[in-house]
């Protein structure tokens, strides 16, 4: 029997007849189109390769400029720096029982075709549950968090061991030798002088790429500690619409913004805008489907699986400071 493939515009186009007349569609599509919050704002971007690995080169030259003289005197040496990137294969597997909702208050979502796969239920937990999950696991759990684990042959590994998150890649950077922390010290409690904190990390940055920046990103937790610190510090700010919190840093033009992917994390990042990247091969695949009966005619899978790592494009233009 074939496979069915499920995606969002699958999804939208099934499901007015099973949801007509009730109050639960509009949540359920705000749900589903929660993306990742990095890549909502343009903190990252999506760089698609049809490679498992991925190679960056950070190239510069020597001055050249000189003095005048009659004979050829080449100046000016261009040197290239391949960053490598290797990309990390992850996936979803789920197994249901459709038969296991007939007597809740979802057994409307039962039907008589004997091929569970074809049940609306099917779509139903697809878009309730395991995009909005899937979601979540790579944005909030794995995209700064993780650190990859080689498989147990057998037993299912879990997002933050599915790949190596912008962390790690941040600490393998400085292990080896590309970036230097920017040491500050910690995080202090007092939101006033934690705004000072941000200052000087902004102050320590190269000033080559300090202008350009756009964004720094921290917990949110933190982010709320600079907001009130801002309005101690200086009575007054601006926020930007749509927004309650202060996010202006004085003297420059980047903002703070607080990322779930950070969550109970002191370290603050920043790099040049459309450095920070997700790198991925067979991207789609996180917001589309599989669905294939089971060995076992009641009960059925449902998968997907696509090649991602986070990284950065140029490592030069990456800036952290020395907290974890």
């Amino acid at each position: 029997m074939a496979e069915n493939a499920i995606n969002v515009a699958d999804l939208i186009a099934a499901y007015g007849a099973y949801y007509d007349g009730t109050n639960r569609q509009s949540t359920l599509f705000s749900r589903l189109y929660r993306g990742i919050k990095e890549v909502e704002m343009g903190i990252m971007r999506i760089v698609r390769t049809n490679a498992t690995r991925w190679e960056s080169s950070d190239s510069e030259i020597g001055d050249v400029l000189q003095s005048f003289q009659k004979d050829f005197t080449p100046a000016g040496d261009l040197d290239f720096l391949p960053h490598l990137v290797n990309l990390f294969n992850v996936k979803s597997d789920i197994r249901i029982c459709p038969d296991a909702i007939k007597a809740t208050w979802a057994g409307f979502l039962e039907d008589g075709n004997l091929d569970r796969a074809q049940w609306p239920f099917v779509r139903w937990i697809v878009e309730e549950h395991i995009m909005p999950k899937l979601l979540q696991n790579f944005g909030v759990d794995a995209l700064y968090k993780a650190q990859y684990v080689v498989p147990t042959p057998g037993t299912p590994g879990t997002p933050v061991e599915s790949m190596d998150g912008l962390e790690k890649v941040q600490d393998d950077l400085v292990g080896a030798g590309s970036i230097a922390p920017i040491v500050l010290g910690a995080v202090p409690t007092n939101p006033s002088d934690f705004v000072t904190y941000v200052e000087d990390y902004m102050d320590a940055i190269d000033e080559r790429f300090v202008e350009s920046i756009e964004t720094i990103q921290m917990s949110e937790p933190l982010a709320k500690r600079y907001s009130r610190g801002y309005q101690s510090k200086y009575g007054t700010g601006v926020r930007l619409p749509g927004e309650s919190m202060y996010s202006e840093i004085a003297d420059y033009s980047a903002r703070v913004v607080g990322v779930p992917s950070m969550r109970g994390k002191t370290r603050i990042w920043s790099s040049t805008p459309g450095n920070a990247v997700i790198i991925a091969k067979n991207w789609d695949n996180h917001m589309q489907f599989r669905v294939a009966p089971d060995d076992n005619p009641r009960y059925v899978k449902i998968f997907t699986d696509f090649f991602a790592a986070p990284n950065y494009e140029k490592v030069e233009e990456v800036f952290i400071t020395d907290q974890v």
